[in-house]
């Protein structure tokens, strides 16, 4: 994302010499960088210090919190381009500007798509979800998702000596063509992977959701209906995470293709997509809202960070129960005292 676009475009220029539209943008950049780093922050408290990192699921809320803290960071730093033009006259710093943002968003999507994985074993195969998805193998599939995302996020490094060519740090011509391809073949082909194991989710779910209980059951059914219940509520939470990630990242991903392939660009095209580049990164704080939305867990830890009392119905409950048996106890027993003295009077 260049947003050193938008300063030639906006014929208003304001008091320090930026348009207005440029001021706007970096405001909205820099709200952006506090509301996904304090957001994503207290996500890794809640999961390191309440939550623990036991499940295959806490591990990719970790990975995919640093990823989308990582990129509320790149989205605050750009304002040091604006007030440092000189940053941008450097190889390493202009890639970085832009690469940053490729790479945490391919580990995002990568973890996106470990997650749904492991959603669709946990529903599909919940016999054998223990020794599938052990601890060892969430471990191996963070380290795959990471591993990629900074190979492809440090290529351009290593493979690209033009620098000297180039006279601007401009995103729509920095990189070599086969770059932007690669990047958006591997973000459309993780976004599909997911949506066709969140669709095969989606329909074992719907299937367990209409199944009629029957009348009497027995408690090791109980407990296999409470854990894929269980289990359903949280490939809920984990495919909306994805549908927002998609629906945030699709449309700049689109515009890559078009760089890829040669396609010109007008400068009103130019600038729509820096602020898709914009709706990309607001995507990195919504996911602390829907984790306490819905993760029940995850909302009583947040509550406990932050010492809000909760109201407490669990022991009203109870003590209504207890004083219910007790109720049930004396009047089963004056029933036996009443037909013990029948009894007594009839003999």
């Amino acid at each position: 994302m260049n947003v050193s676009n938008l300063s030639s475009d906006f014929p208003t220029p304001s008091p320090g010499g930026y348009s207005t539209a440029l001021i706007v943008f970096l405001t909205l950049q820099q709200c952006v960088f506090v509301l996904s780093f304090s957001g994503n922050l207290v996500v890794i408290i809640v999961v390191l210090k309440y939550l623990k990192l036991n499940t295959f699921s806490n591990q990719m809320v970790v990975s995919l919190a640093v990823t989308d803290l990582c990129t509320g960071f790149s989205s605050g730093s750009q304002l040091l381009y604006i007030l440092f033009p000189v940053m941008d006259q450097n190889k390493v710093s202009c890639f970085l500007r832009f690469r940053i943002v490729v790479t945490m968003t391919i580990a995002s999507q990568l973890s996106l798509v470990f997650s749904t994985l492991d959603r669709l074993v946990a529903i599909h195969y919940p016999h054998n979800y223990s020794g599938i998805m052990t601890k060892s193998l969430g471990i191996f599939f963070i380290i795959l998702a990471w591993s990629f995302a900074l190979i492809t996020g440090l290529l351009p490094f290593f493979t690209q000596d033009n620098w000297d060519d180039l006279q601007f740090c401009f995103y729509q011509i920095v990189f070599d063509k086969y770059l932007y391809l690669f990047d958006s073949c591997s973000m459309i082909s993780f976004m599909m992977s997911s949506f066709f194991m969140n669709l095969a989710i989606l329909k074992t779910a719907w299937s367990f959701l209409n199944r009629v209980r029957p009348a009497f059951e027995t408690s090791r059914n109980r407990q296999k209906r409470i854990k894929m219940k269980s289990d359903v509520n949280s490939a809920k939470v984990w495919g909306l995470v994805t549908l927002f990630n998609s629906i945030c990242w699709a449309p700049f991903t689109a515009f890559n293709i078009k760089i890829g392939l040669g396609v010109a660009y007008t400068m009103p095209e130019i600038i729509v997509m820096n602020w898709l580049v914009f709706l990309g990164m607001l995507n990195s704080i919504m996911n602390p809202f829907i984790f306490a939305w819905h993760r029940q867990d995850f909302n009583k830890s947040l509550k406990r960070l932050f010492r809000i009392q909760q109201r407490r119905v669990e022991p009203v409950i109870g003590v209504q129960v207890i004083t219910l048996r007790k109720s049930n106890t004396a009047s089963y027993s004056a029933n036996n005292d009443r037909a013990s003295s029948s009894h007594t009077t009839k003999t």
